[in-house]
């Protein structure tokens, strides 16, 4: 009870931040008397929204930040719905029991159809269901009223806030606070008449020739269509609507007790006296399936925490009431394709790609090591030095290859150069498909790290910024800042070889086993999985160092590109030894020719090891 009391004391507080923050974004907010409330406004059943979602925590990453232009139609009596995004360029029509996506592959556009999961649902948030008016403003001579709800979920607050037009409802804007943020600036809502064929779901003429998408040995497949289940694209867009980023109902902050105890039947009406009114039937079965996961990964992590043999901790993240399609389908689409019983897509993509472009994947040449164990420091870490852009974050999308590749390259450009720069994962993402990655469909740093060599170069951040979907290539538009001849592979599970490697060179690709949901929740500790794979690899990261704790635990240190929530400020200790999940195995140095060095290469490792002493 007492948890509980801090829980909603320290929502109160958040709930007020956020008056105060809507105080701030309009001018002032007046508070009404209960008689002066309005009926919170019903959204038509067939409509048009046009918006931009900014995601502020990108601020960390690029200067630009994130701001996605979005469009979307939704008719719910003739089960349609079409989003897209960055005017066009990317785009899904959810169409009766088909769904199609269709976006740029480097210059030309494909459209990719398979069966639909479920009926079209709709964009915006139901305020009919326990959403509470808290004053209104003005705008432009408008009247505007502010609604409001929040959840508590067990150490996360979130708070939703929505501005709506006093006059006709339509809603102007969207902020939602939670383990990330998210802000919905809407341009345009346009209720109309719900008819069969209208022409505003008509499919554009690239899908008279959709890619095939029942094949489970096409490369060019995602590992999600293959097997009857969502693209990555429409699987990310529905996941970006206003109404999708709502996935619990507030009625969960009315819960005294966190361990919410559901029975395997519950029903609406079990609901409604327990809990309270104002869930609707249609959403019902949504709130309780996230409800269920939620609760599942509650008592995992509680469990797990009050494990004294453990040697890490985990917490409650972003990931928590996710489902295993959202969180393996985005983050992690090799897994995603092992669970459905499918080939590695990294493997036939290789297959594919060595035929086309030989030597796409090869090295320079293997690294072996040359120094001792006793002549290599203690402790390496590259983290906050120059090597060091910040943490990154891949978002909703399966680009992790990406942040591997330029963090390797980002690493060794400063150790050879003494310039400190951030390389763009957009330009790889969007121009290396003919080399064997697929944007958010997932890849591997090595073949991209090659792309770059063999063509001129890659562009910086800024100038090249990250989208978190794909566009046409557009490398002709950026002059390329970092040149590259290739990378050095090391001796695979050669220990000494990866700790030396990293102390030379600087930050290195690898990759690692992240199957596990263990993962996904890690906080602090060592990461020591024994049921962890040291061969079956699936996801990108950045070897960043090593060292060993006070109690004598030996580990990596390994950057993650899920943002600074992830873990320890974007960081996690992976355990050395034979259970390192892989860590060991794959790898890529990205080399730096002889042309572009600078003097002080070796004053600036040694600078670096007075730090870390």
């Amino acid at each position: 009870m007492k948890k509980f009391r801090c829980h909603m004391v320290l929502a109160l507080i958040v709930l007020a931040f956020h008056i105060n923050h809507a105080a701030r974004v309009f001018d002032d907010v007046t508070y009404v008397n209960d008689r002066d409330t309005p009926e919170p406004p019903k959204w038509s059943d067939a409509y048009m929204i046009e918006f931009v979602l900014t995601l502020p925590q990108y601020l960390l990453m690029q200067p630009q930040g994130l701001s996605i232009p979005m469009k979307a139609w939704f008719d719910g009596q003739n089960n349609a719905a079409r989003i897209e995004s960055y005017g066009g360029v990317d785009s899904v029509y959810f169409l009766g029991d088909t769904e199609y996506d269709i976006h740029p592959r480097i210059d030309k556009l494909k459209c990719y159809d398979f069966p639909s999961y479920a009926p079209a649902k709709t964009f915006l948030p139901n305020l009919q269901d326990s959403w509470n008016f808290v004053g209104r403003t003005q705008l432009d001579g408008k009247s505007i009223n502010i609604w409001q709800r929040e959840l508590v979920n067990g150490e996360v607050v979130s708070t939703y806030t929505i501005y709506t037009n006093a006059a006709d409802g339509a809603p102007l804007k969207f902020h939602i606070f939670s383990t990330d943020e998210y802000i919905y600036d809407f341009k345009s809502y346009k209720p109309f008449q719900s008819m069969e064929n209208n022409p505003v779901f008509k499919l554009p003429s690239v899908c008279k020739k959709t890619e095939a998408s029942s094949s489970a040995a096409d490369p060019n497949v995602s590992p999600q269509n293959a097997n009857g289940s969502r693209h990555w694209l429409s699987l990310q867009m529905s996941m970006l609507m206003p109404a999708a980023r709502i996935s619990l109902d507030s009625s969960w902050s009315n819960i005294n007790d966190q361990r919410v105890h559901l029975p395997s039947v519950i029903s609406h009406a079990h609901w409604s006296s327990h809990y309270g009114q104002g869930l609707h039937n249609q959403d019902f079965q949504e709130v309780i399936k996230r409800m269920k996961i939620f609760q599942s990964v509650y008592n995992r992590v509680m469990t797990h925490n009050a494990n004294p043999n453990k040697t890490y901790t985990m917490h409650l993240g972003r990931f928590a009431d996710w489902t295993e399609e959202e969180y393996y389908g985005m983050m992690l689409p090799d897994v995603w394709r092992r669970k459905q019983g499918l080939p590695s897509l990294k493997v036939l993509r290789r297959e594919e790609v060595s035929q086309i472009i030989p030597g796409a994947y090869d090295p320079i040449s293997k690294f072996k090591r040359s120094m001792k164990k006793s002549d290599l420091p203690k402790e390496v870490s590259w983290q906050g030095t120059g090597a060091d852009p910040g943490v990154k974050d891949q978002g909703m999308c399966g680009s992790c290859w990406s942040f591997g590749a330029t963090g390797a390259m980002e690493g060794s450009w400063y150790v050879q150069t003494g310039q400190r720069r951030s390389f763009s994962e957009q330009h790889l993402m969007e121009c290396a498909f003919d080399w064997g990655p697929r944007a958010c469909d997932g890849g591997d740093a090595r073949p991209a790290i090659n792309y770059v060599a063999h063509n001129g170069g890659i562009a910086i951040e800024q100038d090249y910024f990250y989208h978190m979907t794909v566009d046409y290539c557009r490398a002709t538009n950026h002059t390329p800042i970092g040149h590259f001849e290739g990378f050095l592979e090391i001796e695979s599970r050669d220990e000494e070889a990866f700790m030396e490697a990293v102390y030379r060179f600087g930050p290195i690709s690898v990759a690692m086993d992240a199957s596990l949901d263990s993962f996904a929740y890690y906080k602090e500790g060592v990461y020591l999985e024994k049921e962890c794979s040291n061969y079956e690899l699936d996801h990108q990261v950045l070897l960043y160092g090593y060292g060993t704790t006070e109690s004598g635990q030996d580990y990596w240190l390994v950057k993650n590109s899920w943002s600074k929530l992830y873990g320890t400020d974007g960081f996690i200790k992976v355990a050395r030894g034979h259970h390192d999940c892989g860590i060991t195995t794959e790898s890529a140095v990205a080399v730096v020719p002889k042309a572009f060095e600078a003097e002080g290469k070796a004053n600036r490792c040694l600078e670096a090891v007075r730090r870390w002493s």
